[in-house]
């Protein structure tokens, strides 16, 4: 193999492993993304999370969270992580919190800190009335006090992916088996009391 041969092999190698380097965006999310859910329950539960790599750390921002269609916005619990935004000396108490009076929807969240926060952590859960038999959806767009993310390294905006979640609530019915169950206990009772007047 001549020189050009191994040096266009190489090449090829080395931009075939950079093509295959999977590229991470930063991102809010809920999870379940998609669920369905027995109205019977009452209510249902989303857990919402953030996913900022390292190199991708904010130093905040604001989400505002829609719920629409056959769900109703009941309540927000934070998560330990979401908390322990707000203890070090000298944080702003007013730059991690949540809460419906910034809302421009039905609630807001906002999160950061002056030193970068990333990785994978849970911010909190959602709870959910199912309030009637359809599909129910919860979506997240940049709340506008709060704003953009901005990054922690260049302090430029960030492009935050949003990820909203859809439940459908159904109606479970009851079992055929049961229904003739209980019609024939009706049925046997009926034909005793006949039995018993004559």
């Amino acid at each position: 193999m001549s020189i050009k041969e191994v040096l266009s092999v190489t090449l090829f190698a080395v931009c075939l492993s950079l093509v295959s380097i999977p590229s991470h965006a930063a991102s809010i999310y809920l999870v379940p993304d998609a669920t369905t859910v027995d109205i019977a329950d009452g209510t249902t539960s989303l857990d919402l999370f953030m996913d900022f790599a390292p190199g991708e750390s904010t130093v905040g921002g604001g989400i505002d969270i829609t719920v629409g269609g056959a769900v109703s916005f009941v309540s927000f619990t934070s998560a330990p992580y979401l908390d322990g935004l707000n203890v070090s000396p000298g944080d702003d108490t007013d730059f991690t919190g949540f809460g419906v009076a910034d809302a421009d929807n039905d609630f807001e969240i906002h999160f950061g800190s002056f030193a970068g926060t990333f990785g994978q952590n849970k911010l909190g859960t959602l709870t959910l009335s199912l309030d009637a038999v359809g599909m129910g959806t919860v979506s997240m767009v940049i709340n506008s006090k709060w704003g953009e993310f901005f990054s922690a390294i260049d302090f430029n905006p960030q492009n935050v992916d949003l990820i909203g979640a859809t439940i459908d609530v159904t109606q479970v019915p009851v079992p055929a088996a049961a229904w003739l169950f209980v019609s024939g206990l009706v049925g046997g009772f009926g034909l005793l009391r006949l039995r018993a007047r004559s």
